[in-house]
């Protein structure tokens, strides 16, 4: 995971000096992370009754929180 971050620092600060590719790179991450997440739903959907919904939430929330502080938006 924190191979994972570095690259996408990186690839943001190589990014960065194009004109509106931020934003262009954003929807793809995030679309991407949608497309990750609705599969993730799927495969565990069967388990997901015993899955602390709350717990997740707060871990997204801190990742945001992360990647905010980080100023990758």
């Amino acid at each position: 995971m924190f191979f994972f971050i570095i690259d996408l620092i990186l690839l943001f600060k190589l990014i960065n000096r194009v004109p509106n590719a931020v934003y262009q790179l954003k929807d793809i991450v995030e679309n991407h992370i949608h497309e990750m997440g609705l599969e993730a739903i799927e495969r565990i959907n069967e388990t997901a009754l015993n899955v602390n919904f709350n717990l997740i939430i707060i871990l997204i929330f801190n990742f945001h929180l992360y990647l905010e502080s980080k100023d990758l938006y």
